[in-house]
């Protein structure tokens, strides 16, 4: 387990931020106030509408998971496996044998965790940014259910739902350990996909809600294997070892060629280089 979470050897911290493009719902639970929106986004205790870090990792996974299983990979150890279809990449029996998992686990087990791993991600909550929150951002849009058979609305089939309008952006951080340089490309492929339109976050989003702009702004990364010659130049003041600017977008480009390399097949790498 040395290579996965055992031993640290990196720990990256992906500062940015989400911008919703168009309307943006993630809901909490229905609401039986009267002056309410029958369906209120989740809010802080302050009021102000927040993006939990489980609903972005499980639309990131979830993306992911469709990706490379579209891909169809040659080799099946690169294919994901669909553990909420209880379809698993190492059988049950296995799993308390650490070589069997670090063998058989799929790519996105290996960096989403599953029951038998941990997680090499964790994303935090994603707050509104300072400066930027007005209640008026909050929107009520209305919706009615349809039967299907009569293809009219349904008598007492009108709601609501509560929105954030775009115009604001969430601060973004997410901690990885021991990430491959694969391993991020495949999520910096993701962010791009999912900003360009072939992803959305949070609920109703076969309204047209949830399209988001992911904007990575900086990376910072520790490596305990040069943590105390840093330490030992600059005694208590050890600065971070940041990434941004065109240096920032190079370190992209470079990890997404590996991701590029450790999935594409062999053909597909004859043409990539033609």
């Amino acid at each position: 387990m040395n290579d996965h979470l055992k031993v640290l050897r990196e720990k990256i911290v992906i500062r940015g931020a989400i911008e919703p493009l168009t309307p943006l719902h993630i809901g909490w639970q229905r609401s039986f106030d009267p002056v309410e929106s029958d369906a209120p986004v989740i809010k802080d205790p302050k009021g102000n509408p927040y993006i939990p870090g489980s609903s972005f990792k499980g639309i990131l996974r979830g993306f992911i998971e469709g990706f490379l299983a579209g891909v169809e990979h040659p080799d099946k150890k690169k294919r994901p496996c669909f553990p909420t279809d209880n379809e698993y990449c190492v059988d049950k029996e296995k799993w308390d044998d650490q070589k069997t998992i670090l063998n058989e686990a799929c790519p996105v087990c290996r960096v989403f965790g599953s029951s038998f791993m941990g997680s090499k991600l964790k994303i935090k909550d994603m707050t509104v940014k300072k400066g930027e929150w007005h209640e008026t951002f909050l929107r009520i849009r209305d919706g009615v259910v349809i039967d299907r058979d009569s293809r009219t609305a349904r008598d007492g089939g009108k709601y609501d739902f509560e929105t954030v309008s775009p115009g604001v952006s969430f601060s973004m951080e997410i901690v990885g350990d021991n990430l491959s340089d694969a391993e991020k490309g495949m999520l910096f492929t993701a962010f791009d996909l999912i900003s360009r339109g072939f992803g959305a976050l949070g609920g109703n989003v076969s309204r047209g809600t949830g399209k988001i702009k992911i904007h990575i702004h900086q990376i910072e990364r520790f490596c305990p294997k040069e943590f105390f010659t840093k330490y030992k130049e600059n005694k208590d003041n050890i600065p971070p070892d940041i990434t941004e600017g065109k240096d920032l977008d190079d370190y992209i480009e470079k990890t997404k060629r590996e991701f590029l390399e450790a999935f594409a097949s062999e053909e597909e790498k004859e043409v990539q280089h033609v």
